[in-house]
C-alpha cells in the first residue's frame, strides 16, 4: 500500500476532479439554455461548444471512476516482517495493532 498516494488521491486529486466537473457542467448548462440573440454564426459557436464542454463532462465522470477504482489497489497492505504480508509466523495480534496504528 503507498498511504501516501492513496490519501492525496482520496482527499485532493477526487475532490478536485469533481469540481473541475461541476463547473464545467455549469458551464454547459449556461450554454444549453442561453437565449442571447445573435446571428447563425454565434448560435452554432454557442451549440458547437456546449457539445464540447458536456463531452468534457462526461470523460470527467468516467475518469473519476477509473480513479477510485484505481485507489481501491493502492489499499492492499502488504506488511513487513510476515514473509511479505503473508503472515506466516506472525503474531495473532498484528494485524489489529498495524491498523490501529494506521488509523492514527
Amino acid at each position: 500500500m503507498s498511504i501516501a498516494a492513496a490519501t492525496e488521491t482520496a482527499r485532493r486529486l477526487l475532490p478536485a476532479v469533481k469540481k473541475l466537473r461541476d463547473v464545467l457542467l455549469a458551464k454547459s448548462l449556461e450554454l444549453r439554455t442561453s437565449s442571447r440573440l445573435g446571428g447563425l454564426i454565434c448560435r452554432m459557436l454557442r451549440a458547437h461548444l456546449w457539445a464540447r464542454v458536456s463531452a468534457w463532462v462526461n470523460m470527467l465522470d468516467r475518469d473519476g471512476a477509473r480513479i477510485a477504482v484505481a485507489l481501491d489497489g493502492l489499499y492492499d497492505l502488504a506488511i513487513g516482517g510476515t514473509a511479505v504480508g503473508t503472515g506466516l509466523n506472525a503474531h495473532p495480534e498484528l494485524p489489529n495493532e498495524r491498523r490501529g496504528r494506521l488509523r492514527s
